[in-house]
């Protein structure tokens, strides 16, 4: 292993030595072999069908056989605050579309709200019951000092929601087991979803063409996943065959009811009457994206303080938001420093990390200017990953899911964490060919008696 002094190495110590709750595990792996149980993962993870995008488009998600691994205290305090995140979201969601305390108390500026591309104009004064925030998934770093940092929110479609799919695909010999992640997954979506006889995940592909996700979330969930043509709607409801249609787990590619020149998009033709009828609800409800859009990011402490009168209990990576002049110069003085963003990118796409060519810097600048935002670059902690049959040091970032029940809201046991199979790269993201890892919450002394 090599370790690097800007990196907070998360299996082992600065002397070298396997932290406490990775010395079982990396034990186990050396002594199955690492080139065997990363082939037994890699054969596994082609069996069960693991892949990125629809039939039409996918290729192979790499899996790698080196759990991430969290003692049970530090996943309790993350978990403490990604819960807190989660209702400050939920309420700003709310807000945008009610009174907009957040603006009225100076929280965040009204142009913020009034630009985002995901603002449903249709929902803004008007009588609509929208239903609550169902799943969050969250982008969290740890930083060198080993503190963790959330580099972004992601409300609109968050992938790897089916977060017991690495479990168990290879299981490691006298490796510990950590707390099931299926049973408290499983339940806790279908109690954010209700019903599953009047439930289904709506995607760009249906059937057995949707992702090995939307297949993993159909068949623990026993809901069906459709395309857009096998829906029926108007404004009494929306039905499949026949059959009503209650509650849609909205996972398309496209997210908003109208596109830029306000014409209504396939999901406007198919949703838009029901939903103003009060006849359907979705998961997460249309028009939450002005809450994932990443120049919000940038104010998600001073609203956190204003709607919920609480300090954040976890910080964000420092970003400045380029619709600001003073931020945007700010950033352009030394842009070493940032990472460019769009405020509604994706995937990885669109993104300026250092160092940064000058070329490259004003094409983005060219195509989003004032709405990009600027986020510090960050060294990623870095973790054991097998590569031809030994360990090798890579980034990670961390993707934690909050589900909302009925009593609140809830941090499942577990995750993926994501790293770049490139070691030229520091974009961990899976749509730009990262892979990933099984996120493992080791049981606390206490739950193990």
């Amino acid at each position: 292993m090599t370790h690097s002094d800007e990196a907070f190495d998360e299996a082992y110590a600065a002397d070298g030595t396997p932290r406490a709750s990775y010395a079982a595990v990396l034990a186990a792996i050396e002594n199955a072999g690492h080139g065997a149980v990363a082939t037994a993962m890699t054969d596994a993870a082609r069996r069960a069908g693991f892949s990125l995008g629809a039939r039409h488009a996918c290729r192979f998600l790499p899996v790698d056989p080196v759990p991430r691994v969290f003692d049970a205290e530090e996943w309790s305090r993350l978990a403490k605050g990604l819960v807190q995140r989660a209702r400050m979201l939920e309420a700003f969601d709310a807000d945008v579309y009610g009174s907009r305390a957040a603006i009225a108390r100076g929280a965040v500026p009204q142009s913020v709200i009034e630009t985002s591309p995901y603002l449903e104009r249709t929902f803004t004064g008007q009588p609509v019951v929208r239903s609550p925030l169902g799943i969050i998934g969250f982008d969290v770093v740890r930083l060198a000092d080993g503190s963790f940092s959330v580099l972004e929110d992601n409300l609109l479609t968050p992938g790897h929601a089916a977060v017991w799919g690495l479990r168990n695909l290879a299981p490691l010999p006298e490796a510990p087991a950590p707390v099931d992640v299926f049973g408290p997954a499983r339940a806790a979506l279908l109690e954010m979803l209700g019903g599953v006889d009047t439930t289904v995940i709506l995607a760009d592909a249906g059937g057995d063409a949707a992702s090995w996700e939307l297949r993993q979330l159909s068949g623990a969930l026993g809901i069906p996943v459709v395309g857009y043509d096998e829906l029926r709607s108007s404004s009494r409801g929306v039905s499949l065959e026949g059959e009503p249609v209650e509650r849609i787990w909205q996972r398309t590619s496209e997210d908003r009811l109208h596109a830029d020149d306000g014409t209504p998009t396939a999901l406007g033709d198919l949703l838009l009457a029901p939903l103003l009828a009060g006849a359907v609800s979705v998961v997460n409800p249309i028009g939450c994206g002005v809450a994932d859009d990443k120049r919000t990011f940038r104010y998600t402490a001073a609203i956190t303080r204003a709607l919920l009168g609480e300090e954040p209990l976890l910080p964000i990576v420092e970003t400045l938001d380029l619709g600001v002049a003073e931020e945007r110069s700010a950033a352009l003085a030394d842009p070493s420093r940032y990472v460019f963003k769009p405020r509604n990118g994706a995937g990885g796409r669109l993104v300026a990390i250092p160092p940064h060519h000058p070329e490259e810097l004003l094409r983005l600048m060219a195509v989003a200017g004032e709405s990009l935002i600027a986020q510090k670059f960050v060294i990623l902690s870095r973790h054991p990953t097998v590569v031809e049959q030994e360990f090798a040091s890579r980034p990670v970032d961390l993707r934690v899911f909050a589900v909302r029940g009925l009593d609140g809201w809830t941090v499942l046991p577990g995750g993926v964490s994501r790293y770049p199979t490139d070691p030229g790269s520091l974009i961990v993201n899976t749509s730009q060919g990262g892979g990933v890892k099984d996120v493992w919450v080791m049981a606390s002394s206490d739950d193990a008696s």
